[in-house]
């Protein structure tokens, strides 16, 4: 290993050692997670339940974490005091950065417009992906949910309506479900 490469593991270890504070806000009862009574965000929850929008920003924040865990985890195969030995793997390591990158900016890109219409329908779009990809397994499991998909997302687009999004609005905006690209 060049001295470069030393300075570059270096910071890396640094950098990955900077996130168990994180794992302090995802992981224990500190009550970080909550949201404030009479914030915006509290107001999207309001306005979303039952998918509020917080448990989506939360739940990306929570995987983003997770994601760091593994890395440090999968990097650090022994430490001392004075000496650390890294393992790295040519391609596996950098899924793992992604999952950090995507969770993360999926947190920021939910959260981020000043309007809240935009928020709710970002997160409510959200939701209507998962409860079409839930479909979707139960169909290949060939396990029928208790109300039909139809009748979930309907629920979704009625939350929508209800913010002040036309049903035309609603509808559009619930098919172009984001995607990671």
């Amino acid at each position: 290993m060049t001295d470069k490469e030393e300075q570059y593991l270096c910071q890396l270890l640094t950098l990955l050692k900077s996130t168990r504070r994180l794992e302090t806000y995802t992981q224990d009862d500190s009550g970080q997670w909550q949201v404030q009574p009479g914030s915006a965000l509290a107001g999207d929850d309001a306005k979303s339940h039952p998918h509020e929008v917080s448990h989506s920003a939360w739940h990306a924040l929570t995987v983003a974490v997770d994601h760091l865990q593994c890395l440090r985890s999968s990097i650090l195969a022994e430490q001392s005091a004075t000496q650390a030995t890294a393992l790295i793997h040519t391609h596996a390591q950098a899924s793992l950065v992604r999952g950090a990158f995507e969770n993360s900016a999926r947190a920021v890109w939910l959260l981020g417009p000043a309007n809240r219409l935009q928020r709710l329908t970002r997160g409510l779009s959200l939701q209507a992906k998962e409860i079409a990809q839930s479909h979707r397994v139960r169909q290949i499991a060939k396990s029928p949910g208790v109300k039909t998909k139809d009748d979930r997302l309907q629920v979704i687009t009625d939350l929508l309506v209800a913010a002040g999004a036309s049903p035309e609005e609603a509808r559009k905006a619930l098919k172009a479900r984001p995607t990671y690209n």
